[in-house]
């Protein structure tokens, strides 16, 4: 695991993570919207 100052210095790696953050957002809207 790379040590969060590395990310910081890395704007793709915070782009990554940024996206990953987005994806399991996403994936929690549906999971909430198919069991209410």
């Amino acid at each position: 695991l790379i040590p969060f100052k590395n990310c910081l210095k890395s704007p793709e790696r915070n782009k990554g993570i940024s996206e990953v953050i987005e994806s399991k957002r996403l994936f929690e809207l549906r999971v909430l919207i198919v069991n209410p």
